[in-house]
């Protein structure tokens, strides 16, 4: 045997590249393997920060986790004969991108390839699920269950996935401006707030959308203050009406004197609610109207692999605010729908959205395969909508 060659990926180069699929049993952290396996098949050791093998050549090869561009996994079948008889193994196939090669691995060990699949799903890099092997594991989490599932319906699932991933592509090269259906909002953030405005009142209104809310209002009050994130866009839509652009101090607070303002509205951004107790006028009113938790909730659960602790409603508004001396007025809450008839539509809407979950489709396959067999199944794919509303007053008796 050749001596052996420990090459680290991110500072070396193999001695010689293998493409071949390597037969490997693939050995998670804190996972038990078997030492009879190990003894027939080479480990694949699945560590968080890197992965490691030995290459026929003999190399020891270490992949920094930050150098994998992606995963690709998948399932293969091998078909073992018994005699007169036959049945077909199924074992898990994981194409490992990392710059210009590809490291192509089949893991035997499926009695412990739940370890695998749920390594997998924390990784820390995309992995690319156009089989839906996960779905196969969480429905099948028992081994021999999972295996007579894969005899009778492998070959139609291999079928199914192919042609997603074809309609996926064609929809990606074609897809326009096409249209949706939306529920229409229970209230109109504009006419409730334009009740508060009077003559000789101070308003200020806090947004990121460079003053698009607040041109919207049909008639402000004559001393209107305009805080962005963004003031020089805000200026080119608002200073011909008289609206006084500002932004935020160099520490992030507001940038008015103590009890200045008689009403303050935050539209869909965040805000220091205690910033918004100072500058108000004793008797001033605080408008809150932001996107509740629940918004998008069916994409968001998609891309981020935690979920977030808590909910963002009516009621945990109301209750941040009375925490700290305010006296709730009013509040709405709306939850609506979005729905989608083609695939073509969704990537619209995702390109306005966040573009770059289009333009890198390949790393959300998981993603539109679910919405495009939800759209095969019920003919329509459709997400929540969740915004409310919170008008609260400052307490006249300090």
């Amino acid at each position: 045997m050749s001596e052996m060659n420990i090459v680290n990926l991110g500072n070396k180069k193999e001695s010689k590249m293998y493409d071949k699929r390597l037969i490997v049993y693939g050995v998670v952290e804190n996972m038990e393997a078997d030492p009879t396996a190990l003894k027939k098949l080479k480990p694949l050791y699945m560590y968080q920060d890197h992965l490691e093998f030995i290459n026929p050549y003999h190399d020891q090869i270490i992949i920094d986790a930050r150098d994998i561009d992606k995963v690709v996994l998948k399932m293969c079948g091998r078909m073992k004969i018994f005699g007169f008889f036959s049945e077909n193994n199924f074992y898990l196939d994981l194409d490992v991108h990392v710059k210009e090669n590809i490291y192509k691995f089949e893991v035997q060990n499926m009695q412990t390839a739940n370890n695998i699949i749920d390594y997998l799903k924390h990784a820390p890099f995309t992995v690319e699920d156009y089989m839906d092997v996960y779905a196969i594991f969480e429905k099948h989490p028992d081994c021999l269950a999972r295996t007579r599932y894969l005899q009778a319906n492998f070959k139609k699932d291999i079928q199914e996935s192919k042609i997603l991933k074809i309609e996926i592509e064609e929809a990606i090269k074609n897809h326009g401006d096409e249209l949706m259906q939306q529920t229409i909002p229970s209230y109109d953030s504009h006419q409730i707030i334009q009740q508060y405005f009077q003559e000789d009142k101070h308003l200020a209104v806090v947004s990121v959308d460079g003053g698009e809310f607040t041109s919207q209002f049909q008639e402000l009050p004559p001393i209107t203050y305009s805080v962005e994130l963004n003031p020089s866009k805000a200026r080119e839509k608002l200073e011909d009406k008289g609206i006084k652009v500002t932004t935020f101090t160099s520490q992030g607070k507001m940038p008015f004197k103590d009890e200045k303002i008689d009403i303050a509205v935050n539209e869909l951004s965040n805000y220091d609610k205690f910033e918004m107790y100072r500058i108000l006028k004793p008797g001033g009113y605080l408008v809150v109207d932001q996107l509740g938790s629940d918004n998008y909730k069916e994409i968001i659960n998609m891309f981020i692999p935690f979920k977030i602790k808590g909910q963002w409603n009516k009621e945990a508004c109301q209750t941040t605010l009375t925490d700290i001396g305010f006296d709730i007025v009013d509040s709405y809450e709306d939850i609506g729908r979005i729905r989608f008839t083609s695939l073509s539509a969704v990537l619209a809407f995702m390109k306005s959205i966040s573009p770059e979950r289009v333009e890198r489709y390949e790393q959300f396959i998981n993603f539109y395969a679910d919405v495009l067999k939800k759209i095969k199944k019920n003919h329509f794919y459709e997400i929540t909508t969740h915004k409310f509303m919170v008008i609260a007053k400052k307490s006249t008796n300090e």
